[in-house]
């Protein structure tokens, strides 16, 4: 065969096999349970542990224009929480203290340079927006395959018993554990740009994204009803953006109990009645967090998160480095605690330092400006 038959030969074939690949992956696409038949499928198998799931399967999702800058202080305010609490995590907040003082920067450094580095609240999430941002919707399958096929930092027993259950080839829908921790929340934000920008059903999305480490009650509602507080405040100005959150939380939990710190008081009663109370008498953070507890249970993270937002919904900066100071889980609740900061002010949320100190890392010793770069995929993604 003549050189140039051949050659025209072989791009022929080439051509042909894309063409085949494109097709499939169209076919694939159309062909796809959307999230909504999934989670009804698993609903109808009795797979997941909450009440009332039923009613957000058929709720018309209203598609509406975002915020841009409202979605970029989101995602930055999970990595810059996050990287502000987590070198000096699970760290007794008086011990903290009297060691640092009061902390307003990163408090780690690398080669002599002060910067901000992940942990797994920033790992998590954006492995959401990655999933999310590949595959236009968020694909609950590839998702764990996702979370699990890299080096997690400060991952929490929860996640590593699921890490353990995934790699020894259960399916994602069976390794999640009945664990009340604040590992799917931390990472639930994102869960709402599908919704955004197509038909996606963000609290089904949500649902998905939790149970894939997390298949608890408190856990799902938590996420269902911070998805729709995410979605809110990046599309509009809602002064009472917190009414109704603990209620949106138990409508999906039921009649389980889950323990709290304080007595004479369930954890309903906490998320509203005490924190109302302590808020009146004007008590400060580190006092309500000792009270209740700030460590990885998401009845003290919840409680700590809602109090801090509550106390200072108009000063953004001090409510971060609030949560950095007196929790102990600092990271992830100054991640929470970000994340809604930046949903309300989007960037000015935050110091013009943290974001100039951030290393926008996914990986301790990976490439600079990783977020940063997604931040930006995601902006043109959603204004296209």
């Amino acid at each position: 065969m003549p050189y140039e038959h051949y050659v025209v030969s072989i791009n022929l074939r080439k051509i042909l096999h894309y063409r085949k690949v494109y097709k499939k992956r169209i076919l694939n696409n159309f062909m796809r349970y959307t999230n909504t038949q999934l989670l009804s499928s698993l609903l109808s198998q009795g797979r997941i542990n909450a009440n009332n799931l039923e009613e957000i399967l058929d709720i018309s999702i209203k598609r509406v224009r975002p915020n841009i800058d409202k979605i970029e202080g989101m995602l930055l305010g999970v990595a810059i929480g996050d990287s502000l609490g987590n070198a000096i995590e699970l760290i007794d907040p008086n011990i903290r203290l009297r060691r640092y003082g009061f902390i307003e920067d990163y408090v780690s450094s690398l080669g002599g340079k002060r910067m901000g580095l992940p942990s797994d609240d920033t790992q998590l999430t954006f492995d959401t927006v990655k999933v999310i941002l590949e595959d236009g919707y968020l694909n609950p399958e590839k998702l764990a395959k996702t979370f699990f096929s890299h080096e997690i930092y400060g991952i929490g027993i929860s996640t590593s018993e699921v890490r353990d259950r995934y790699l020894r080839g259960m399916k994602w829908y069976e390794c999640g554990v009945e664990s009340a921790g604040n590992g799917a929340l931390m990472r639930i934000s994102p869960a709402i740009l599908p919704s955004l920008k197509g038909d996606e059903n963000h609290l089904v999305d949500a649902v998905l994204d939790t149970i894939i480490t997390h298949n608890d009650a408190l856990a799902i509602g938590t996420s269902i009803a911070f998805a729709e507080l995410f979605r809110n405040l990046v599309t509009s100005v809602n002064e009472d953006f917190l009414a109704n959150l603990p209620e949106r939380i138990f409508r999906f939990v039921g009649n389980r109990y889950y323990k709290v710190r304080i007595p004479n008081a369930n954890l309903y009663e906490l998320l509203t009645r005490e924190i109302d109370k302590a808020l009146k008498r004007d008590e400060d953070t580190l006092t309500f967090c000792e009270r209740v507890g700030s460590e990885a249970y998401l009845g003290e993270t919840l409680s700590c998160v809602l109090f801090i937002v509550k106390k200072f919904r108009e000063k953004p900066q001090r409510a971060i480095l609030e949560a950095v100071n007196y929790t102990w889980d600092s990271d992830t609740i100054a991640s929470i605690v970000g994340a809604i900061m930046g949903a309300i002010y989007g960037k000015s949320a935050f110091r013009k330092e943290w974001i100039d100190g951030l290393s926008g890392r996914l990986l301790i010793n990976g490439k600079d400006g990783v977020i940063f770069e997604m931040i930006d995929e995601v902006k043109s993604w959603l204004s296209s």
